[in-house]
């Protein structure tokens, strides 16, 4: 089993390589998935955050689509994904209102200034000097 573990006080994590026995022996006499989850549940309530929705396995259904983000609501989102023409035609359509959603979200918004999101979002030709 591979587990990446921060350490206290660390930035940056470290992946390790643990033989599944050897892991869930760590839990004694308890069952290790049930550990965990009350690890992350109690963690958030450190926080201050209810805790994470659990997400259904891959396959399993579920029913839930993706995330359009070409959408008014999500546009301009960070994702993982290709920012498609679409999402970047309604970002530079709507930049005020994408970045005042993403401001009131807590997100990064999209900064003009930045090379980086120019190019990402095709925003080049609306910089005005």
């Amino acid at each position: 089993m591979r587990l990446r573990w921060t350490a206290p006080g660390s930035r940056r994590p470290q992946e390790l390589t643990v033989l599944q026995e050897t892991f869930d022996s760590l839990a004694q006499d308890h069952d290790m998935k049930t550990v965990l989850l009350s690890a992350i549940t109690a963690e958030h309530e450190r926080r201050g955050q209810p805790p994470a929705p659990r997400r259904p396995r891959r396959g399993g259904g579920g029913g839930h689509g993706k995330v359009d983000y070409s959408s008014p609501e999500h546009a301009g989102e960070p994702h993982r994904g290709r920012i498609t023409e679409a999402e970047k035609s309604y970002v530079r359509e709507h930049l005020d209102q994408v970045n005042k959603r993403l401001r009131g979200k807590g997100m990064r918004t999209i900064d003009t200034s930045d090379p980086t999101m120019r190019e990402r979002y095709g925003l080049s030709e609306q910089i005005r000097y």
